[in-house]
């Protein structure tokens, strides 16, 4: 049980850290989204909370992915 909170703190710590270098500016990674949201021409959002929601479901994608990494390596 102390194996998998550790390795779910683990992993939302690693996601906490690349979540605050995606927010901090100068970030090459949100020109992905501001390029997507240009290209489709995505009016129904702002260009701003079109980059904060996709930065937050790479968030969320790469903390599943870590997630089952570590819970690969404990198995």
């Amino acid at each position: 049980m102390k194996i998998k909170i550790f390795t779910f703190l683990l992993s939302l710590v690693i996601v906490i850290i690349i979540w605050w270098l995606l927010f901090v500016p100068p970030s090459i990674f949100n020109y992905l989204p501001y390029s997507i949201y240009h290209e489709l021409g995505i009016k129904i959002v702002e260009e701003y909370q079109f980059i904060i929601i996709f930065d937050l479901m790479f968030s969320f994608v790469l903390f599943i992915l870590i997630l089952k990494f570590f819970d690969s390596l404990i198995k």
